[in-house]
């Protein structure tokens, strides 16, 4: 029994270390630039829904008190995942061997500093891991179930859409914990993965918040794509007249696939200054302004029949953006060299921090770099486990937790706009969550 406290005692600790460790080291960081420009659009009177309206709305009521505000984002976040870990584990480490305690430790620390970027999957990553540690405890209440429900329905307001690819482990979850009949558990889970959906349309009528027409993201990379890839002359004209109504010039599409990249939208509506080949300060797009109802329904016009007119070329082109999905392209930037020839040449206690900083970083940085939590990744691990008939895989949550990922990843090709591998570090993070949480309880099982 001493023992088994010590151990307890020990991950508590190791976990309040690492969250002030995590969130203090990323203070001076600075914020995210998307989220930094939706407040300041906000505070200028120029609010919209480009990021969402409930997202908005949220980093916009963040104080600036004592700390700047994306410091109090930081430190909710980390707070956040470091909460909802302490309490996943807490109860699977007392009797785990020290092989599972340290790798409990490592994946925490994983988790923490995936939360702690100032983005909107960040603050996703923590709310989840908050909901998914109250939602495990033994000692289950009205309170736990409806603090459960607030912290899924609070993450999955910054992406409502991607709150749908939990509809089958929901169902498992409340079938499983609360037996109720089929069509009341049904009628739940449509509840829940729609609530998110319908916070943004409330957070929308903000007087603040005009519209941004996200969507647009999308259909620019799609007209894009398939003006600069498809060898299908009609196509790349019905790409042409769709794209022609958000052009900055009139040389813009004589310039456009010189811009292009496939791994992101943003090159089409951005400078490129640092182009050694053809360097641009004019970007050949540009986007939709908030509250233009008249361009964003004739962009939309163009999209729609751009994939009536040739529906084999989308799919083509959004298998080549699958590609990129399951390989979840990520690019860390790596400090630690940097640091030390700086701390090396001017010993200073700055410097030392910046040191610090990028030691603690590099572990999972390198673990990103590596692609470790790309679906492919998590795919091939799948695999393995039903190559080697794992008893895990004859669980019933098992196939709950491929839906979530099978889904996330349709739904996020659907949407593709740009290579970041963040965008699946969520389900990638839930899936190996789960499955340490039943390999540790199976073996605590074993006589």
């Amino acid at each position: 029994m001493p023992i088994k406290l010590a151990q307890s005692t020990l991950y508590k600790i190791v976990i309040v270390a690492l969250t002030v460790l995590t969130s203090g080291l990323n203070l001076d960081d600075g914020p995210g630039e998307d989220v930094a420009h939706s407040r300041l659009n906000y505070e200028a009177g120029r609010g919209s829904n480009f990021l969402g309206g409930f997202a908005s709305t949220f980093y916009a009521m963040l104080p600036n008190l004592y700390l700047d505000w994306w410091q109090y984002l930081i430190i909710i976040q980390v707070g956040l995942a470091g909460f909802g870990t302490y309490l996943f584990f807490k109860e699977l480490i007392i009797d785990c061997s020290k092989k599972y305690f340290i790798t409990t430790i490592v994946f925490s620390y994983l988790v923490l500093n995936l939360s702690a970027a100032s983005t909107r999957d960040g603050m996703m990553i923590a709310s989840t891991f908050a909901a998914l540690g109250i939602a495990s405890q033994r000692i289950q209440n009205k309170a736990y179930v409806v603090c459960t429900i607030l912290f899924f329905v609070f993450a999955f307001a910054f992406r409502p859409w991607l709150a749908f690819a939990f509809i089958f482990f929901l169902f498992y979850y409340i079938r499983h914990k609360t037996h109720l009949k089929p069509l009341v558990s049904t009628i739940c889970c449509i509840a829940l993965v729609t609530a998110p959906s319908i916070v943004e349309l409330i957070a929308n009528k903000n007087p603040s918040i005009k519209p941004g027409y996200p969507q647009q993201t999308v259909m620019i990379h799609d007209l894009a794509s398939t003006f600069c890839l498809s060898p299908i002359p009609e196509t790349r004209k019905n790409a042409y007249n769709g794209l022609i109504k958000i052009v900055y010039d009139k040389e813009s599409l004589k310039r456009l696939c010189i811009h292009y990249k496939p791994n992101t939208w943003q090159s089409s509506v951005t400078p490129s200054l640092s182009d050694p080949l053809f360097p641009s300060s004019v970007p050949p797009l540009k986007t939709i302004a908030p509250g233009d109802e008249v361009n964003y329904q004739a962009l939309k016009s163009s999209w729609i029949e751009l994939i009536i007119s040739d529906p084999s070329n989308y799919i083509q082109n959004h298998l080549y953006f699958l590609t990129q999905v399951l390989i979840g392209g990520e690019s860390p930037q790596f400090s630690l060299k940097s640091s030390i020839s700086d701390f090396l040449s001017t010993p200073k206690a700055s410097y030392a921090l910046d040191l610090a900083d990028s030691l603690y970083d590099t572990p999972w940085k390198i673990f990103i770099q590596l692609h470790f939590l790309a679906p492919i990744i998590t795919f091939t691990f799948i695999g393995v486990l039903y190559a080697r008939r794992f008893s895990l895989i004859f669980n019933p949550l098992f196939p709950n937790l491929v839906w979530i990922l099978l889904v996330w990843i349709g739904l996020t090709t659907l949407g593709y706009v740009s290579d970041n591998g963040r965008y699946t570090y969520l389900p990638s993070l839930i899936f190996y969550a789960k499955i340490l949480e039943e390999t540790i309880r199976s073996i605590e099982s074993k006589p």
